[in-house]
């Protein structure tokens, strides 16, 4: 016991890596009168006594043993964590510098899926915030430049995602942001590539995602710039080639009282747009009714990149802009198109990467949390309604208090309110 409680230790502290305990070797758990809470657990509704508040309460009550029937969660493994609890053995190794022969890391290998959990020594820093979860936690290693994978890189700036294909043939922009970030847009780009930016796609038509076009535009140009062809219009259009915007014929209407030069140039007007970009098939999907009437999502095939834009944010609530034709129905359809999309690798951890409109790189299983928690939500708001709850009575209730924690805001452009509102006046 005393060792596993050595082992436990050092999961939450940051000692020195001299003079440790030698604890390695394989462990196995002891269990005593708290066996039935432990293997297989209480009660659904019994908390042994824990106090839990209501927001807790609405939490575990609402969960469901279908949750883990469904094929999205088939693979799932236990977490790394699960391996000091559960009912099998741990082998912990570690490994050493060759010179000094100070401890670098310990390694905890847990019997369950991938709960192999590497615990760092030697004082590297954590990775960034924005980096993908894994099941077994973060190593705290050093986080080297921002590439994602193939030609995809991931670029935050001001809590937003911008995603940037650089390649052979030049720079392709996933959302241009603020007008105000284009020279730091810029500057990043030009650490990557010293090629032109080609062209931006537009997933909606929010100044945070389209309003740069312009920037970009006026310093980038299209592919095949320079060609009779280009410079024949560019002189009929009295200007200089311009890189090209990609997006939905609805963030033209939308942009139509913007001034002109950050309009898109080449919109479709169907269910998707293809494009063949730095030796990759680039999809272009449109998804109806979501965030707006007018949201793109842009799959890097080869990549095997998703970039969703605000159909999936994992920094709160959904964003439902009704006066721009967004439902919560058509949230919950486009997180359910990017499942269909996604493809997860072993024990659904990593496969296809997804980069949100804002918060962190995700897989799949990220995506099915969110789901899951917008479907429960729509659930609830959707049974309060049909029972005769006033729009006011059902914020009262606080439908949302267990996932506010994770989601929820009372200040700021989009708060729990102002959600709870959204999903009540379009279900």
């Amino acid at each position: 016991m005393r060792r596993r409680f050595i082992a436990a230790l050092l999961l939450g502290t940051t000692l020195p890596a001299l003079a440790q305990v030698d604890f390695i070797g394989e462990w196995a758990p002891r269990f005593h009168e708290d066996q039935p809470e432990r293997i297989p657990g209480p009660e659904l509704g019994d908390y042994l006594g824990i106090p839990v508040n209501d927001a807790l309460r609405l939490r575990a009550d609402s969960w469901d043993a279908d949750l883990v029937s469904m094929p999205e969660r088939q693979c799932n493994p236990h977490p790394a964590t699960y391996s000091f609890r559960g009912p099998a053995n741990l082998r912990v190794s570690k490994e050493a510098d060759p010179v000094t022969q100070e401890i670098v890391s310990y390694t905890i290998y847990g019997t369950f899926g991938r709960a192999t959990r590497v615990i760092w020594m030697d004082g590297r820093p954590h990775p960034s915030p924005n980096a993908a979860h894994t099941w077994a936690g973060f190593s705290t290693g050093k986080w080297e430049g921002g590439i994602l994978r193939g030609n995809i890189y991931m670029l935050s700036v001001a809590g937003r995602n911008i995603t940037l294909s650089v390649g052979p043939e030049g720079v392709l922009l996933v959302d241009a942001g603020l007008a105000a970030w284009a020279p730091q847009i810029v500057s990043a780009i030009q650490k990557l590539s010293i090629k032109p930016i080609r062209c931006v796609i537009d997933t909606n038509a929010d100044e945070d995602h389209a309003g740069g076009n312009a920037a970009f535009a006026k310093i980038g140009r299209p592919v095949g710039a320079g060609g009779a062809g280009s410079q024949l219009f560019a002189d009929i259009a009295g200007a200089e080639p311009r890189a090209d915007i990609y997006a939905h014929i609805n963030v033209l209407n939308r942009l139509a009282a913007a001034p002109a030069d950050g309009w898109p140039t080449s919109t479709y007007f169907n269910e998707s747009k293809e494009l063949f970009f730095n030796d990759e098939a680039v999809q272009i999907i449109h998804q109806p009714a979501a965030h707006t009437d007018g949201d793109s999502m842009v799959f890097f095939r080869r990549s095997d990149v998703l970039s969703t834009g605000d159909l999936f944010d994992t920094t709160g609530y959904p964003r439902i802009d009704r006066e721009r034709g967004g439902t919560i129905q058509g949230i919950i359809d486009g997180l359910n198109r990017i499942l269909d999309i996604t493809i997860p690798a072993a024990q659904q951890e990593g496969g296809t990467m997804v980069i949100p409109g804002h918060g962190r790189l995700c897989d799949e299983a990220d995506v099915v949390e969110y789901r899951d928690m917008v479907t429960i939500l729509r659930d609830r708001i959707q049974d309060m309604k049909r029972n005769g709850m006033t729009l006011d009575q059902v914020i009262a209730a606080r439908p949302t208090r267990d996932y506010d924690g994770r989601y929820g805001a009372i200040s700021g452009p989009w708060t729990t309110e102002r959600f709870v509102e959204a999903v009540y006046g379009t279900i």
